[in-house]
Order: structure tokens, then sequence, then C-alpha cells
């Protein structure tokens, strides 16, 4: 399925599970955490010292609590580098 355009200025609570240089890599961590996993996963573009970063997150959750009741589902996709370091933001 096509991923989504990037996101604008999300509100709300979020699980940032990867930033990578690489958008084709963002698109399909995004794709398998949508349809394997069924999470709301979505990209944020950041410009950094003239580098382009991909940020791929799951959410936007209501409440900081909704938020940290997905970070299990979200470590146990196996997708993410640094399963210790998810938090709800």
């Amino acid at each position: 399925p096509p991923v989504q355009p990037e996101a604008k200025q999300v509100k709300g609570w979020f699980i940032q599970v990867a930033a990578t240089s690489s958008e084709f890599k963002a698109d399909d961590m995004i794709s398998r955490l949508k349809t394997k996993f069924s999470l709301p996963a979505y990209k944020e573009r950041l410009e950094t010292s003239g580098a382009t970063l991909w940020r791929v997150r799951v959410g936007p959750f209501r409440t900081q609590a909704e938020a940290n009741k997905a970070v299990p589902k979200v470590k146990a996709t196996r997708l993410v580098a640094d399963p210790k370091g998810l938090q709800a933001r």
C-alpha cells in the first residue's frame, strides 16, 4: 500500500521508532508497522546540518498513558534498533 505523505505538525503523544537518512527505509518501516502490526505510523522530515533525516513515529495518541500502553506493542515488532530507549513523547 502507498505510504501517506509526511505528517505536518502532528499533535498529541507519539513514540519515535527510528530516524534514518533513507526515505525508502522510513516508508518501508511505516508500511510494515501499519500492515503487519496495525500501528498508526507516519514519517516526519527533519533538516539538520545540511542533511535530511526521516523520523518514523507511531501515534498520535491523545494521552501519554495511551502512548505508553503502545510501547510494548512497538517493541514486539522487532523493528526498533534500541527498544530500551522507546518512550512516549
